[in-house]
Order: C-alpha cells, then structure tokens, then sequence
C-alpha cells in the first residue's frame, strides 16, 4: 500500500511538472486547438489510471478486510479450544491446565498487541514521510512558480504573461487534484487506524472475559475438590462403621468428634516436627564444631605424646636440666588440657602430683583419649537415634 501510493505521487508529479528548458516562443505556439484536445485526452488517461489505482486500493482493503475476519474465526476456535482444555481431567491436575492455558493466553494476547502497535507505528511513519514529502515538493513548485514569475515580469509582452497565467493556473489545477488524492489517502488512514483501535479494544475485552472465565473455573474446581475430600471422609467412616459393627450412638459421636480433632493432631505434629528438625540443625551444628575442636585437641595430644615417648637412655646427662623444664612446661600444658576437655572435673585433675614420670603422664593421655572417644561414639549414637525417631514420626504422620 505504501509503496503504491508513493508510485502515484510520483507519477503524478512528473506529470504535473513543465519543461524548464522551452523557451518562451515556442510555448506561444503550442497554445492551439490540437494541443488542447491531445490535453485533455492525456487528463483522461491520467483520470483512468488514478481509477485504477483506486481500485487496486479499494481490493486491497477488502483482502485486508477478510484477512482481519480470518484472523477473528482463528481467535474465536483458540478460545474454544482453551475452553474445552479447561476442563479438569482425571489424571492430570486442573489447577496446572488452568495455568498453561492461562499463559498461553497472554502470549497470544502480548502477540497481537505488539501487532497492533507495529502497525500503528508504521501508519505514524507513513504519515509523517507522506507529510515530509509533499511540503516538499510544494515548496519545490513554488519555487519554480517564484522564478517563472520573475521571468515573466522582465518580459513586457502581455501574450507572454497571458500563456504564463494559463499554465500556472492549469498547475494549480492538478496541484489541487494531488492534493485532494493526498488528503483522501490520509483520510483512509485514520479510518484505519480508528478500526484497529477498535480491534485492540475487542481483544482486550476477549482477554477480560477468558480471565473471568479463568477464576470462575478455579472456584468451581475448588468446590470440586472440597466436596471430593468431604466423600472421601464419608467413605473412610463408612468402612470403619461396617468393620468394628458399632451399636451405639455414642461411639458415633466419639468417632465424629474424632475426625473433626484430626487436622489439629495434624497441625500439632507438623509443627513438632518444624521444632525436631530445627533442633537436629543445632545438634549437627554443634556437632561439627566439638569434632573441629576434638581435630585440634587431638593434634595437640599428638605433639606433646612425641615429646614424651623419647627415651630416657638417649638423654645425656648433661641435658637432664633442660628437659626437666620442658617437662614441667609440658605438665602445665597437659593440666591446661584436662580443663579444656573435662571443665567438669576440674578439681580432681588439678590435684595431680609435680612429680610423675613421663610414662605415668602419658597413661594418662592415652586414658584420656579413651574417654573422649567413649564420648564421641555416645554423642554420634544419640544423633543417629534422634535422626531415626524423626524420620519414624515424619513416615508415621
């Protein structure tokens, strides 16, 4: 379309503009009664074809008229389709059929409104370049009207200004015909743009009316749902009614109360659970940091354990001094330890003698050792005895 009207214009104008190079006499002679009729004959023609153009217009905009109609029907038989998919299936669960269809929705609706703004932008386009154009070449003519007038002025033969009059009024002529083609395609325009504004606001409507659908669904299914549970129940109650074969009243009324206490056991037990696998997280925190500290306590008993184990053969005796101050640094060290690792039994660790031999400490150590391995293996055993209880309580519920 707007290669074809840019075409016309064109044409138009190369048509409408006069040979600049003919001087002034020979356009006295081709004033005639021949030249007239071969004018009017090339008016005709030109009409002819502007008639064509039109038509090739007018078909144009049935064909674009069906396309949008077509485009209706596809909407229309997509919305059905979503329609009859909305229905909830068996297997597969509504809520998740109600959500893709959903999506797909508003794909399909951010799809035809970036159509929609892509061809207004290019109507905007369109007009503007159109616009552009013919100021254009309206002041292109006027200037060559400016100049012949000039030219005419210095000329004093009132035949030369009479003929110039002629042909200027006979441009001004076709230059109102361009104009009136120009505003008839603006006009089009516009009413263009006016039905696809009132396309833009049929889809949203479409798209609010498949949303209402969308929540009244939900609701539906919701109730649905509701009332599945509610069967359910009733079943469950059926079958423990026909398998104990219940004669009073009372045990009904029990079992009723029952039921209805069930959701607040549940509730009760889920946030037991919350409260369990909070402390399990602090146990294995705390876990992990006695087996980092029992890393290091353990590299420390290693270091001083070579210290002792050096015989004292292979001491000299002129040594003898020396390594008794390492060894009562050591024995500090070692009380240091036994606070440490057993800040409980303070007072009987602290009471060990100065002067104990290097083979006594050390069976202290490996004792020692002993003791925080006991400890660990019970600390890992009740950790996995909680964990267990856990899991036991969480399959139960």
């Amino acid at each position: 379309m707007q290669s074809q009207s840019k075409k016309t214009i064109i044409e138009s104008r190369k048509e409408s503009r006069p040979p600049s190079s003919t001087p002034i006499i020979r356009r006295k002679k081709q004033f005639g009664a021949g030249e007239s009729e071969i004018k009017i004959q090339e008016l005709l023609e030109t009409l002819e074809e502007e008639k064509q153009k039109n038509l090739s217009i007018y078909h144009s905009s049935m064909a674009m008229q069906e396309k949008y109609i077509k485009r209706e029907k596809e909407f229309k038989r997509t919305i059905a389709e979503y329609e009859k998919h909305l229905i909830p299936n068996r297997d597969i669960s509504p809520q998740d059929n109600i959500g893709k269809f959903s999506d797909k929705i508003k794909k399909s609706h951010k799809k035809i409104l970036e159509k929609i703004d892509f061809v207004q932008k290019q109507t905007v386009n369109f007009l503007h370049e159109q616009e552009k154009y013919i100021v254009k070449e309206l002041n292109f003519e006027l200037n060559l009207y400016q100049r012949k007038v000039i030219d005419a002025q210095k000329n004093d033969s009132k035949e030369v200004v009479s003929c110039n009059k002629k042909t200027l009024h006979q441009e001004i002529i076709k230059n109102r015909a361009k104009i009136e083609v120009i505003e008839s395609k603006n006009n089009y325009l516009h009413k263009t743009n006016k039905e696809l504004k009132i396309e833009y606001k049929s889809h949203e409507n479409d798209v609010s009316i498949l949303n209402i659908n969308l929540e009244r669904l939900k609701k539906i299914n919701q109730k649905l749902k509701f009332e599945l549970d509610s069967l359910k129940e009733k079943q469950l109650l059926t079958k423990t009614l026909d398998s104990n074969d219940i004669i009073s009243k009372g045990s009904l009324t029990e079992r009723t109360m029952k039921t209805r206490q069930e959701p607040g056991l549940i509730q009760s037990l889920k946030r037991m659970i919350e409260i369990e696998k909070k402390n399990l997280r602090a146990a294995k925190n705390a876990y992990s940091r006695e087996l980092s500290e029992r890393c290091e306590l353990e590299g420390i008993i290693r270091s001083v354990l070579d210290s002792f184990t050096v015989s004292p053969r292979s001491r000299p005796g002129a040594k003898e001094s020396s390594y008794s101050g390492n060894l009562r640094d050591k024995h500090e060290i070692i009380q240091l330890l036994y606070t440490k690792t057993f800040p409980t039994k303070k007072r009987e660790r602290s009471i060990l003698p100065q002067d104990l031999d290097s083979e006594i400490l050390i069976e202290h150590l490996d004792k020692n050792i002993e003791n925080i391995e006991k400890l660990y293996s019970h600390h890992e055993e009740l950790m996995q005895m909680n964990t267990e209880r856990v899991h036991m309580d969480y399959d139960n519920f």
